[in-house]
Formats: C-alpha cells, structure tokens, sequence
C-alpha cells in the first residue's frame, strides 16, 4: 500500500425534506376540501398517523490523485479498477473517475536569501519553464522572500508580471519559509480555479519567521492546496533540514518535494512538478454515514498497477475535516 497524500473535496446535498413536506401540506388540503372530485385527486394516500422524520444526507467526496513512475514522470492510462479508496479504513464504491487537465491556480515561492546566491541563474530558468507551459485559464502570483515575504506579483491569468519579477529578483537577507507559505496560501485563497498549488524552490530550512511550524501544519490540513517543492542543494544541515520540512509538508497536502543534486537539474523538476500539478485522476465516492461536524476522516488510496508497470507510486491529501457546508 502506497503512503498516503492528495486533494479532497466534500459536497452536502440534503435532499427529500422539502419535497415531503409539500406532499403533506397538499394532503393537509385537500382533506380540508368537501369536493369529493378533489379529494380523489390530492388524497390518493393515508396519512401517517405519527409525524414522519426522515433525513436523507449523501456527500461527495472528491480525492484528487496523482500517479508517478520511477523516474517521477506523470503516468496516465489508468483505469478506476486500478484504484480502491478506504474512508476511516473502510473501502468505498468509486461512482466517480477521471483524470482531470483543468486550469490550475499556482503561487511561486522563491528563495531570496544570500544562500542561493551560486543557483540564482538557474532557479530563474527553471521557474521560466515552468511558466513556459502556462494555459489561457491559469493563475499565478508570485512570493519572494527572505528576513520577510512580499508579494511581488499578485494572482493574474497573464503570467508576464511574474516573469519579470523573477528576472528582477534581488537576493538577501535570511530564510522565513514559514511566513512566506503563509503569505502564498493568503493569496491562493482568492484564486478562481478550483485546483490550487503552492511551488517553494528553496536551498534551505527556517531561520527568520514569526510563524511556527505548527501554525503551518494548521493552514496545510485546513486548506485545499497542493505544496509542491524543489529542495536545491546547500551541502549543510539547514539544507538537509529544510528538505525534510518541505517534503513533509508536501506529503499532507497531496503534493511532493523534489530533491535535486544540482542547480542545473533545476529546469528538469520544474517541468515534472508543472506536469504533476496539471495531471490529476479525480476519485468520487458517496460516504452517507453522518459523522461530526469538523471531524477529521483519514483516507488511504491502494494503487494496483497494471502488468508490467510495476514501480508506480500514489500521491494524495491523507484526509479532510467534514463539513455540512
């Protein structure tokens, strides 16, 4: 069983009541009526005798999944057979799949620190890229950061204004990723896609934030937004410490962290991260149990590849708080 990571959506319907409560206000009427053609028209049924409650609640969960091969390339082909879904441990019916291409949302995070001073050209290339595939549809903004984060570029479907602050990138100053992923979710709270990611290319852990890493965690479960990364190489433990925190981060948001050895495999990642981020199978199912509300329902997704496709790996947000909303 694959480890678990990717995005879950939860809809509410409450259907029935409404229609049963006009079905009783239309009997309540027409026995009230002393026509006995109208009373063989509204009242074809008894009555119930004691009132009748009835609750009729079924939601949609949506998991978003995506599927790499060894060599972390987008694998697609993949049929809803090859996937079973366990809600709190139970396995669930798919009664939805696809693999979805949608416009995405995506907030850059770049590391502006002295530290990256002997990557920067590269980690510019890189991030060219990755906007180089950019869709009609899509959003992207831009946060660069070092002692602080500033917004440099605000969400916009014209990716121009982000490409030109990352060539106009200034270097300096320490390392505060935390605030930095705080101040790219703020923004990514705004987007109009439904599919929402934040991609960190960093060379480093945390040394400068006002905010914790707890207060992270907090926002990374309580949103839906994919983190992806590209951990550069610094040949020290912040470096080794700072890959560790964004892979984690990845893995509870649905995402993935790529580790390069190099500043030239820079624009390699940033195209597989760009691919993953754009290819997605959509897994629904019904869950009709109610639960509390706020509770939090851990998900597990198996992947059975097909024959000789062997060394596939899974990536999923591992749960969501329900929700009546």
């Amino acid at each position: 069983m694959q480890q678990p990571h990717n995005n879950i959506r939860v809809r509410s319907v409450h259907s029935g009541i409404l229609a049963l409560l006009a079905l009783q206000v239309a009997i309540t009427l027409g026995q009230g009526s002393t026509s006995k053609a109208d009373s063989a028209i509204v009242n074809p049924v008894a009555v119930p005798e004691t009132p009748l409650h009835v609750k009729v609640s079924s939601r949609l969960v949506q998991i978003n999944v995506t599927v790499t091969d060894k060599d972390n390339r987008v694998v697609k082909g993949l049929v809803r057979d090859n996937f079973t879904v366990y809600d709190e441990g139970a396995p669930q019916n798919i009664a939805h799949f696809e693999l979805e291409e949608a416009p995405v949302s995506v907030c850059l995070i770049f590391d502006a620190s002295w530290s990256m001073l002997t990557k920067l050209q590269k980690a510019i290339e890189a991030m060219k890229h990755f906007l180089d595939g950019a869709r009609p549809d899509d959003e992207y903004c831009l946060v660069r950061f070092s002692d602080r984060p500033q917004l440099v570029a605000g969400l916009s479907k014209y990716p121009g204004p982000v490409k030109d602050s990352i060539k106009a990138m200034k270097l300096g100053g320490a390392t505060a990723l935390f605030d930095a992923i705080l101040a790219g979710m703020t923004e990514i709270d705004h987007a109009e896609n439904r599919h929402k990611a934040l991609v960190l290319v960093s060379d480093g852990g945390d040394n400068s934030s006002r905010h914790t890493e707890g207060q992270i965690d907090d926002a990374v479960r309580e949103r839906d937004v994919q983190i992806y990364g590209i951990a550069l190489p610094a040949g020290d433990h912040e470096g080794s410490r700072g890959y560790r925190l964004m892979q984690r981060l990845s893995e509870q948001s649905g995402g993935q962290t790529l580790r390069i050895d190099t500043a030239k495999d820079l624009p390699g990642a940033a195209r597989k991260i760009a691919s993953a981020i754009r290819h997605e199978y959509i897994l629904g199912y019904y869950a009709t149990e109610s639960h509390a509300e706020g509770e939090y329902r851990r998900v597990t997704v198996e992947l059975r590849p097909p024959n000789g496709m062997a060394g596939l790996h899974a990536r999923w947000r591992p749960g969501y708080y329900e929700s009546r909303n």
